[in-house]
């Protein structure tokens, strides 16, 4: 079972990051560069955290998109 959701997934994947701690580097940056009430720098902030506290596979969950993206 996926620790991500679809649009986390979506996001992590459009970065090309190779590993959880890119990752964590390019949001954070991201992050800081966001003003703090934009709607997105939240959902960055929620990602920032699920990757610094979930054990994760990275390379599974970023690899592994669904068909379709409604599901």
């Amino acid at each position: 079972m996926s620790v991500l959701t679809n649009e986390e997934r979506m996001l992590l994947c459009s970065l090309e990051c190779r590993n959880q701690a890119d990752a964590l580097t390019v949001l954070t940056q991201f992050a800081s560069d966001l003003q703090a009430e934009a709607i997105l720098h939240g959902s960055i902030q929620a990602l920032i955290a699920k990757l610094e506290r979930e054990h994760l596979d990275f390379v599974a969950e970023t690899t592994e998109m669904p068909d379709d993206l409604s599901e």
